[in-house]
């Protein structure tokens, strides 16, 4: 130990007294996001759910052949929807009634804005548009399908409307990391070579996204598309290199998360692209044949009567994570209560509601309806979220997905009330976010135990026969074996 080091204070964490409440599980989700802000650091994000075999989980009551075909087009409706540039996320899950019908429902996480209903209506009936007319036309061909004139027409319109509705989104993504992108050294590098193509296209996307274009300046509109498709081959050209591994990952060090930048900045594209795909998919015909409803869930929030704010309350919050695994960690004192002063400094916020991918779930497993299990997100979900649905699905035996978490967590954050089997849920959501989290705090301590015996070295004194021994072989005595070592005079 260092001599300046101050010696840890060790404490056993007290067994836990009951099951865990919803509180509790908001309480600990609000101090581990105190946190993470402070010392800048997330969990590790789980982007792709998959079953025990690694293939990707695979959503019920699917209303087409294929129960994977539908997920990145939930996932870009819900993106395609965000019009604000930051704090606003969508979820959007789907139904079908009989043969008749498809309802989408859809939800923030507070209240849904009148233009989000309108402009999902919207892209469903131009998305049956575009497909009619890819349908009419593949029937008077032959051979392989060419879209002609008005089906592209009606595709062009589909994509404009999308990206004029989330311009601002999408312009502030780009933004986002653009100055460490920008100081790369690249003037070294030859024109073509995969970085220079792609900071070149990254500083035409910034110039077009310095102003939104008239919805009716058509050719403004096929620029920047044409521009997003040139920067998705440029990319996905420069990620292949495996810059932050290959062999310049030196140039890319200062800017480790450049790959996941790229990968959102062609998120645009990519989810255009999926609802393109669909139109002309024939798992989809069927399903966008129907009448389709954009339904909007109301915000679910409440004000917490109490919630902690001295040093005392957060140090029990913190202590009850650890009392999940009682006999696995010890409290270090100096730290906790370090990090429970500065939990005091600042109030956390005591209006919450519930996250938007939640009210979908609950509103679906409240009516009992036979929809689709997987729901679509604007973002990936935060820390709380998944805890939720993992719990939720434990307890009920259901299949509600989402296309997984970020990792972080973020508060308010509301637990819902009054469904069933609400307190079971809640003690399973809490004990999954405790044993993720608490290995990963320093303010917990792994126990640790007395040596043992080496496993390797038997229990007990056992004969072992080695080698060729013959009945008059005889011990060598102490004397024999030491004849030939030095007098040392200390034996």
């Amino acid at each position: 130990m260092p001599a300046n080091a101050i010696p840890a204070e060790l404490r056993k964490a007290k067994p836990l007294e009951g099951a865990p409440s919803s509180s509790d599980f908001q309480f600990l989700l609000a101090a581990i996001q105190k946190v993470e802000q402070r010392d800048k650091i997330q969990a590790p994000g789980r982007r792709v759910q998959v079953d025990d075999e690694g293939q990707p989980q695979v959503p019920a009551n699917s209303p087409i052949g294929n129960p994977l075909r539908l997920r990145p087009v939930l996932d870009a409706l819900a993106s395609l929807c965000v019009s604000k540039p930051r704090g606003e996320v969508v979820a959007i899950a789907m139904e079908c009634a009989a043969d008749t019908s498809v309802t989408f429902r859809v939800a923030t996480n507070s209240e849904v804005p009148t233009a989000t209903v309108n402009h999902l209506q919207s892209m469903l009936r131009k998305m049956q548009e575009v497909s009619s007319s890819y349908r009419k036309n593949k029937a008077t061909q032959s051979h392989e399908v060419t879209p002609d004139q008005q089906t592209m027409g009606l595709t062009n319109s589909l994509v404009y409307m999308c990206i004029d509705f989330s311009f601002e989104k999408w312009k502030k993504r780009i933004h986002s990391k653009l100055e460490p992108f920008l100081s790369i050294p690249h003037n070294d590098l030859p024109k073509a070579h995969p970085f220079v193509k792609t900071r070149v296209c990254i500083r035409g996307l910034v110039h077009l996204y310095k102003n939104k274009p008239q919805f009716s300046d058509q050719e403004e509109w096929r620029s920047l598309v044409i521009h997003l498709q040139d920067t998705q081959k440029a990319t996905q050209a420069f990620i292949e290199t495996k810059p932050v591994v290959g062999a310049e990952s030196r140039r890319y060090e200062k800017f480790p998360s450049i790959e996941t930048y790229l990968i959102k900045v062609n998120s645009l594209i990519n989810h255009l692209g999926a609802l393109v795909r669909a139109t002309r998919s024939p798992h989809c015909e069927a399903l966008l044949n129907k009448q389709c409803w954009a339904k909007h869930l109301p915000s679910m929030s409440t004000k917490v009567a109490a919630v902690p704010n001295t040093p005392e309350e957060w140090e029990a919050v913190l202590e009850k994570a650890a009392s999940v695994q009682p006999t696995d960690y010890d409290l270090d004192l100096n730290v906790i209560r370090g990090d429970s002063r500065f939990m005091a400094q600042s109030d956390i916020p005591r209006d919450i509601s519930v996250h938007c991918e939640i009210k979908i779930l609950l509103d679906i497993f409240r009516n009992e309806s036979p929809a689709y299990t997987y729901i679509g997100v604007s973002k990936l979900s935060c820390r709380g979220c998944h805890a939720f649905f993992a719990a939720f699905n434990n307890i009920h035996d259901t299949h509600f997905l989402t296309r997984g978490s970020h990792g972080k967590s973020y508060f308010p954050w509301q637990f819902p009330l009054n469904f069933p089997k609400s307190n079971a849920v809640a003690d399973k959501a809490y004990r999954l976010l405790a044993e993720r989290w608490v290995p990963t705090y320093h303010g917990y301590r792994p126990r640790m135990v007395h040596l043992q015996p080496d496993s390797t070295a038997g229990s007990g004194a056992q004969e072992i026969e080695l080698g060729d021994r013959r009945e008059d072989d005889n011990t060598l005595s102490l004397e024999v074996l030491t004849a030939d070592l030095p007098e040392t005079g200390n034996h």
